[in-house]
């Protein structure tokens, strides 16, 4: 039997159709049906729409209600962040009807940018925002892409922190207001900037319109400086100062106000509108206690109080809440010596009010005085030339600080240490805690110091000298040092004499002592020659 045209033209399609797959042949009957009555014209640069029928390798296959499919590269889809599926609905724009080899080429991108265009002017005509991404820093700005379409956004319109880095942006979607449009120069410029602060002007409007100075209001703790804290109120920051958080000192506003991310609730103090400025207080929602403050505390009166917190200068005591006073670090003890950092905060101490002045809202308290002062029977206790003993409290380079009672110290210095030891430093001979014996050399009452020593509690050997020995006399000895000059010989305890290695012997050219005597050897020595006033003695070993 033979087989007619259409009979082969049937199996042909018939086979054709065995290769889609039911999703294709789907796809088909849904574009056909779309495209039933309603014919889209195909020319150059109309957007139209169409249904993906197939996806092979690169490219897609779109149904438009056309004779030839549409065909689209796939990277049209995949550079957009999309995955074409078979059956979703796209439109594209016509950029050949058809091609030397007969097929409709299609674009989605160009669709996409021609319905991103239409928003952009759109918005722009309409003064709404755009939802842009930043994706990298240019020269003088940051380049955004607003449904593929690049924009551009200048660097004064996007950073709105003095502190932002290129990276705190990037990879960032914003609302942006549009600045500018050149659609003949693909030219968009963007400003979030300008955005924010419309937003942030109705939103003033309206927080101005509700507050009233003297009313209270409810917010959120935002962040702190040294100087105080910014609170949100309903979008808007308004300012907690250091001064409105509490009617007494405070050195750290963490201290008082709750942690960030808290409620809290404010007076308002002041608004200025045109400044943008909310001044908020919250000592002012309770009484002020410095009201009675002259009735409660007078000058001359022991009151207990509680360290709040120390300075280089003082330490801060409530003596209620609200209430604080300042002990001066001057009036920490009589002996001057107390350090702020002695207390610590919570500890309770008793003070004497030296000064209330109610127009500053201070109060000076003292600590010493709570107690008499020691030097007023000073001269009774100590005066000079007495002898007397003592606690080593501190020692430096140049002395030591003796405590001869509570309030009362005194001060050694290096050379009044020893009568015949050369003291480098005082540590050499005396330790913090030692109890020694001293004797009061001068009593200066005007500055409240009192010059001690140790040696001058004794008598100075070196004046018994000419007493025990003579010149041409000979002595035992004991080398006690050895130089490259000679050798040091110790006659008795505290009293030494030098041999000079130019007679040390008759016989040998010495380069050095060492070569005749060492450190501890027991000597005869003749004495040559004796200074009681330069405290030197002059001996002869040969």
């Amino acid at each position: 039997m033979e087989t007619t045209g259409n009979e082969t033209n049937n199996k042909k399609n018939e086979a054709q159709n065995n290769e889609l797959t039911m999703e294709q042949v789907m796809a088909n009957m849904d574009a056909a049906a779309a495209a039933d009555g309603k014919s889209q014209a195909i020319s150059r640069g109309n957007v139209v729409s169409g249904t993906v029928i197939k996806i092979t390798g690169d490219t897609v296959y779109v149904n438009v209600g056309h004779k030839s499919e549409g065909l689209i590269a796939i990277e049209e889809f995949t550079d957009a962040g999309e995955q074409p599926e078979v059956g979703s609905k796209v439109s594209v724009m016509v950029m050949k009807p058809e091609d030397k080899n007969g097929d409709l080429i299609v674009s989605k991108k160009r669709a996409d940018a021609k319905f991103a265009w239409d928003d952009i002017m759109n918005n722009q005509a309409a003064d709404k925002p755009v939802k842009a991404k930043v994706v990298k820093a240019t020269k003088g700005g940051y380049e955004a892409y607003f449904k593929g379409v690049r924009c551009f956004v200048p660097s004064s319109q996007l950073l709105d922190r003095k502190d932002s880095k290129p990276a705190d942006y990037i990879g960032n979607s914003y609302d942006f207001k549009i600045l500018e449009v050149n659609k003949k120069r693909n030219n968009i410029i963007l400003s979030r900037k300008a955005l924010v602060e419309a937003e942030e002007s109705i939103k003033l409007d309206k927080i101005f319109s509700t507050l009233q100075e003297g009313s209270t209001v409810n917010g959120t703790v935002k962040s702190f400086t040294e100087y105080g804290a910014f609170i949100d109120i309903g979008g808007i920051d308004g300012l907690l100062h250091i001064t409105d958080m509490s009617y007494g000192h405070v050195s750290n506003p963490a201290d008082v106000v709750p942690s960030i991310g808290s409620q809290i609730t404010c007076k308002v103090l002041k608004l200025v509108r045109e400044t943008k400025k909310i001044s908020l207080g919250l000592k002012q929602l309770t009484k002020n206690p410095w009201e009675e403050v002259g009735d409660k505390y007078k000058a001359g009166e022991i009151y207990e109080c509680t360290v709040k917190n120390t300075a280089d200068y003082g330490v801060f005591a409530t003596l209620e809440p609200g209430v604080d006073g300042l002990i001066h670090v001057s009036d920490l003890s009589w002996s001057g010596r107390t350090r702020p950092n002695d207390f610590k905060p919570g500890q309770k101490v008793s003070a004497k009010v030296l000064d209330v002045n109610l127009e500053i809202k201070k109060i000076k308290l003292g600590v010493k005085q709570v107690t008499k002062d020691p030097w007023e029977k000073v001269t009774e206790v100590y005066p000079e030339n007495t002898i007397t003993t003592g606690k080593i409290k501190s020692i430096l380079n140049y002395g030591v600080f003796v405590e001869l009672e509570d309030g009362i110290e005194g001060f050694i210095h290096i050379s009044n240490i020893s009568w015949t030891k050369k003291v480098n430093h005082p540590s050499e001979l005396l330790k913090v805690g030692d109890s020694v014996e001293v004797k009061v050399l001068k009593l200066d009452l005007e500055t409240k110091k009192i010059n001690l020593g140790i040696k001058q509690t004794h008598v100075d050997p070196w004046t018994m000298v000419e007493s025990k020995f003579k010149v041409d006399q000979i002595v035992d000895g004991k080398v006690t040092n050895v130089k490259k000059f000679g050798a040091f010989v110790e006659l008795e305890e505290g009293i030494e004499g030098l041999i000079h290695i130019s007679d040390l012997s008759w016989t040998k050219r010495l380069n050095h002592a060492n070569e005749m005597l060492k450190t501890g050897d027991p000597v005869k020595v003749k004495i040559i020659e004796i200074n009681p006033a330069e405290k030197k003695i002059a001996l002869s070993y040969k």
